[in-house]
């Protein structure tokens, strides 16, 4: 754990998106209630349940945060990266965290406790504009991806989940797509709404019909049509 003054994180929290359209002192403004915590890989920043009384920035690397299924099965709810943030919640009302977050390399996160946040907000409306613009892009690609559900096919969607899994975590390469896939196929099971042999079958499909190759530890080469 330590502050701003001590960080030595190659990039800070402030030239992330989540704060482009702050000025220099507003920035600055949060940046110094700021206490960054370091993580290795596998090292759980929350568990499930904890209480969540801190707005959170991933300030580096990537986490996942998983819940425990009835059956004891743990099940990826979603995947957060650089710049993504979470505990919003915390600044309304007293709640729980709803899954446990754990890094999945060595990561760091920034975090500013709810009711520092929330005075900040006050004084300076223009942070609170910046988080519900955050939030509004976060809503309407979930509506998209609702959408698609009853109005797309299967193997769209699947594709359409590829494709975005491959802006942070492809590498581009000459006739194609290099995907370390974060997500299991029962991840994107849950993800698409279907089976996880739906999506295994449709995969081996794509694979055929040679417009993905499936690979080693979860990597997908997705091809340029």
């Amino acid at each position: 754990m330590e502050s701003c003054a001590q960080c030595q994180a190659p990039v800070c929290i402030s030239h992330l998106s989540l704060f482009k359209r702050l000025s220099k002192n507003q920035r600055a403004k949060v940046v110094n209630h700021v206490i960054r915590y370091t993580l290795k890989k596998g090292d759980v920043f929350l568990n499930e349940g904890d209480d969540l009384a801190q707005f959170i920035i991933i300030s580096r690397g990537r986490f996942r945060a998983v819940r425990n299924s009835e059956e004891g099965k743990t099940k990826v709810v979603q995947y957060l990266k650089t710049g993504d943030f979470i505990g919003q919640e915390s600044l309304f009302d007293k709640t729980e965290i709803p899954y446990t977050l754990e890094a999945m390399e060595p990561a760091s996160v920034c975090t500013i406790p709810a009711a520092t946040m929330h005075s900040l907000i006050q004084s300076e409306p223009e942070i609170g504009f910046a988080i519900l613009s955050e939030l509004s892009a976060k809503v309407n690609t979930l509506e998209k991806e609702l959408a698609t559900v009853h109005l797309e096919s299967l193997e769209v969607r699947l594709m359409n989940l590829l494709q975005q899994l491959s802006q942070d975590y492809g590498v581009e390469e000459a006739e194609g797509t290099l995907l370390h896939n974060p997500m299991s196929q029962d991840d994107m099971a849950m993800r698409l709404g279907v089976s996880r042999e739906s999506v295994n079958r449709k995969l081996k499909q794509l694979e055929k019909e040679e417009r993905i190759a499936l690979l080693p530890k979860k990597q997908i080469y997705i091809h340029k049509m």
